[in-house]
């Protein structure tokens, strides 16, 4: 029973840890995707950000620039591939 109570322990300090990792994390990502390092910087964690799916958490306002999307989805694979159509002869 102690070594399961010190398991949970563990597991519970490793969570608070990753979750103060995850808000530093995200608190650079809104600093460098507002500019504080400049607009090359910035410009590339919205498009990391946009194409990894954590635009909101970086609360840059608006929508995930265009060509960060597009290309998430021409890399993305397709789930149900179109139906094949037979040509008349």
């Amino acid at each position: 029973l102690t070594e399961a109570a010190n398991y949970i322990r563990m597991l519970q300090q490793h969570q608070y840890r990753s979750e103060i990792d995850r808000h530093q994390l995200v608190q650079q990502m809104q600093m460098i995707g507002g500019g504080a390092l400049g607009p090359q910087a910035a410009s590339a964690v919205r498009h990391v950000a946009a194409q990894n799916g954590v635009w909101s958490l970086g609360n840059f306002g608006g929508v995930p620039p265009k060509s960060a999307m597009s290309m998430y989805q021409t890399q993305a694979p397709q789930q149900n591939p179109p139906p094949e159509t037979k040509q008349p002869i």
